[in-house]
């Protein structure tokens, strides 16, 4: 696979602040904005001397309209500016409580001794959306509004601590116990939707974990402490991940496909963000 090979060799960056964000955003246009005429709209005009059908185009796109960070304890989002935000919110609880983060975050899940046992906190802001867009030459394009707000919190999962870590709630819906459709890949099963996981390559783990975030967070009514994000709710085997740290990608994927997904990744500790490419679609009105 092209991509395989890229992420073979592709640089691991040390930081990531907005700007960073905002300069990857612009390298996976091509791959990942997917801009479309999908339709036709007919507009039916009338006035006092007659009416008249005009028609215009409906097209659709992908932003990158929300950021995904994984990380272990809390104050460990890398994404600078985001990790302001989460600190101070997810912070105030995780020293409420004692919470210490890791594979050790809660001894009635796991305690460490399982190598194959991931845990992880994930934090998941708006992301620039169609402001990289606006930043670049793409004004001779309709694009659609943004469904999020920029660095808006919708799920900090140290907040959520209690659902987040026990899978009993989580196992009261029947669709965990369904065959099919409830994987993201080959990586690991969707639900239970808790930070924990059996996946032995912890890059994959993550990703996993961070796909059951915003599994959540794209859904009314779940039972987790959460804001819902407005647009398409998560699909597993169609949302477009481009990863932002700690290996810059010009693309985007789905989850659960890609066999050299954790190759030289391992040092990463647990500490990935990802742009989430959401599908809009903008009906042009006539003025």
């Amino acid at each position: 696979m092209l991509f395989n090979s890229f992420n073979a060799k592709s640089q691991i960056i040390e930081t990531i602040n907005t700007a960073n964000v905002e300069l990857q955003s612009l390298s996976a246009v091509a791959s990942c904005m997917g801009y479309c005429v999908v339709g036709i709209c007919f507009w039916l005009r009338c006035t006092p001397f007659g009416c008249s059908v005009e028609t215009t185009l409906l097209v659709s796109h992908r932003s990158p309209d929300l950021v995904v960070s994984t990380y272990k304890n809390s104050g460990g989002n890398v994404w600078a500016e985001a990790n302001i935000i989460s600190s101070a919110i997810g912070g105030s609880v995780s020293t409420a409580i004692g919470l210490s983060g890791g594979n050790s975050d809660t001894d009635s899940v796991a305690d460490g001794s399982n190598s194959s046992m991931v845990f992880s906190e994930v934090d998941i802001f708006g992301g620039l959306g169609s402001r990289i867009f606006i930043a670049d030459s793409f004004g001779a394009l309709e694009i659609c509004e943004d469904d999020t707000t920029f660095l808006r919190p919708y799920y900090l999962t140290p907040l959520d601590y209690l659902f987040w870590r026990d899978p009993y709630i989580e196992s009261l819906d029947p669709r965990a116990l369904l065959p099919v459709g409830n994987d993201v890949g080959l990586w690991g099963a969707l639900r239970p939707r808790v930070g924990i996981i059996h996946q032995a390559e912890e890059p994959k783990a993550c990703a996993v974990i961070a796909q059951r975030a915003l599994h959540i967070a794209s859904r009314n009514l779940q039972a987790h402490i959460y804001t819902n994000v407005d647009g398409y709710s998560s699909n597993a085997l169609t949302d477009q991940w481009q990863m932002l740290y700690p290996r810059p990608e010009p693309f985007c994927s789905p989850f659960g496909f890609n066999t050299e997904h954790s190759l030289g990744l391992g040092g990463s500790k647990g500490k990935f963000v990802w742009n989430v490419w959401r599908s809009t679609y903008l009906k042009q009105k006539v003025t």
